[in-house]
């Protein structure tokens, strides 16, 4: 990728729409100006291409990369550092912005440049679920030993490290503990602005309150017995739509209506939603409980697990405005 070399260019790192749509807002308020913009992409969703076009107009050189698919991911993550990292020459910039801190290409960036100042913004729930990713718990050994090894042999620092290092933090989520001390935390709303790829044609039908369920893909993290506790429990309640998730390949319940989110992120389809009637949204441990703002709709955690994370969450879920139901 070539750019023009300036000491105060900035170059910014994404690998989701949700990154998109927090650095939509960053680039508003001024906070990113002169940038240069990298996007890995794992899929080309109609919703990937909609946030990357738009940061993307608005940078001086973005660059889509995608990684080829395969088995082994250290082996292919490997490969796709090696393949693409010339790609970028990190000592034209000062300030790198990212969220994904875990992701070996960004870190190889950082690895390059050790004078660039380092902004973080937020990935999703990963930032504010303790324990979780960014603060340690879902690591395995095999997960150590490789950053270990990452770093012995190509300096490449580690997510914790990283953490350390932050200048400063931009979250969706105000007034909860991140992966930055609080005195480095901005609050940015992203989704109390209607985002600006809404089409007014793609919404539903709207009743005088629409509720709206929150799919995800639950084979991930639930048993068959706590699915149907959660299909059982949809059955009773009855909502209006569906929103499934990328990752959901079928819908639990099949016989309620899917609603479209086309090109957008449900965020900011609820969001467009509710400047017309009143949204009920629910669901389980879905980052869209917790971006969407308590002002903009009702919100609803169904709490289904009963370790110690799922108290937290549930706490987690009150503080972000949300009641809820324990099945």
């Amino acid at each position: 990728m070539t750019s023009s070399t300036s000491q105060s260019k900035q170059l910014l790192l994404c690998c989701t729409p949700l990154q998109c749509r927090v650095s939509l807002y960053l680039i508003q308020q001024g906070i990113l100006s002169d940038f240069d913009f990298v996007y890995i992409a794992y899929s080309n969703s109609s919703t990937v291409t909609t946030y990357y076009d738009s940061v993307a107009e608005l940078a001086s050189t973005s660059f889509f990369l995608k990684p080829r698919k395969q088995k082994f991911t250290i082996i292919s993550n490997l490969l796709f550092v090696g393949e693409n990292l010339y790609r970028i020459n990190s000592a034209d910039y000062s300030e790198v912005f990212l969220a994904s801190i875990d992701h070996v290409f960004f870190r190889s960036i950082l690895a390059l440049n050790k004078s660039l100042l380092i902004s973080t913004f937020d990935d999703g729930l990963a930032n504010i679920d303790h324990p979780g990713l960014y603060h340690g718990s879902d690591y395995k050994w095999r997960d150590h030993l490789y950053d270990y090894a990452l770093k012995l042999l190509f300096s490449i620092p580690t997510s914790s490290s990283i953490i350390l290092k932050i200048s400063r933090h931009f979250t969706i989520y105000d007034g909860i503990q991140n992966i930055a001390p609080r005195s480095k935390l901005h609050f940015v709303p992203i989704f109390n602005d209607i985002f600006s790829g809404v089409s007014l044609m793609d919404q539903p039908l709207l009743l005088p309150e629409t509720s709206i369920f929150i799919g995800q893909p639950f084979s991930e993290y639930l048993n068959a017995s706590q699915v149907n506790v959660l299909k059982c429990y949809l059955e009773s309640v009855k909502p209006d739509y569906y929103a499934v998730h990328p990752r959901e390949s079928v819908p639990i319940l099949p016989n309620i209506p899917i609603l479209h989110t086309r090109n957008l992120l449900i965020e900011d389809l609820v969001a467009s939603l509710a400047q017309k009637t009143n949204i009920h949204i629910f669901g389980a441990f879905s980052s869209a409980l917790i971006n969407i703002t308590p002002n903009l709709c009702k919100k609803t955690y169904i709490s289904i697990l009963v370790d110690s994370q799922e108290i937290h969450r549930r706490t987690l879920m009150q503080t972000a405005g949300c009641s809820v139901i324990i099945i």
